[in-house]
């Protein structure tokens, strides 16, 4: 079964992830005892994290009174399901069981999640976000990083190169903007574009914030 958020390339990948502050859940029915329906990766931290690498800063198995949950990867290991959003009851009852374990400490519960719709949206709305329709005119500059980075997205090109990251930071402002303005869109049905967003917003949770390269993997890149 392949992590459907962030995918693990080695074994002492999957050893991090039930390593120190590292918590996984999954839900199970008694039809299917030894399978897991959906799984759940947790970290236990101070803060709250803005990137995959600030899930690093781990909290010691000696001491561990965190403040902040942080679910970051979910996964539905059972596709024929999907239509079912299991995922739901397994985060409200993890969060059930963390807030009873640490009572005392624990005071925010949040996501660090991609946005997959993101690239598509950015080809289908291509020539409109060139013309700067959905927003301030850009720049020369930015509109150059923006361009390129449109160009090598349709050819499927999403190498994790310094002349990618270059230009992704140079069009950082626009990319933002029109991150936003993708999250903050709604289909015909008044739901949001992003079936990540929907399935957060279905679960009461509001958006905090927008995080920059927040994710570096290849799978990260390929979202921006």
């Amino acid at each position: 079964m392949n992590d459907a958020v962030h995918p693990m390339d080695t074994l002492d990948g999957l050893k991090d992830r039930l390593n120190s502050g590292r918590l996984c859940y999954a839900l199970f029915h008694s039809s299917l005892p030894y399978v897991p329906l959906v799984i759940l990766h947790t970290a236990l931290l101070q803060i709250i994290p803005r990137t995959l690498k600030d899930l690093d800063n781990r909290l010691p198995q000696s001491n561990i009174t965190p403040r902040v949950a942080a679910f970051y990867s979910i996964t539905n290991a059972c596709p024929g399901l999907s239509g079912l959003e299991l995922g739901k009851y397994l985060i409200k009852g993890v969060m059930d069981i963390l807030t009873n374990d640490y009572k005392n400490s624990l005071s925010e519960f949040v996501t660090l999640s991609p946005i997959p719709g993101f690239r598509s949206w950015l080809l289908e709305n291509k020539s409109t976000v060139l013309k700067g329709n959905l927003f301030q005119p850009m720049n020369d500059n930015e509109k150059e990083a923006l361009m390129t980075l449109l160009d090598w997205s349709q050819n499927g090109i999403n190498d994790t190169t310094n002349e990618q990251i270059r230009y992704i930071k140079q069009a950082r402002t626009i990319l933002m903007r029109l991150a936003a303005n993708y999250l903050c869109s709604h289909n015909s049905s008044g739901y949001p574009l992003d079936r990540v967003t929907r399935f957060h917003m279905r679960n009461g949770a509001s958006m905090l914030s927008l995080n920059f390269l927040a994710d570096l993997s290849p799978m990260g890149i390929a979202n921006r």
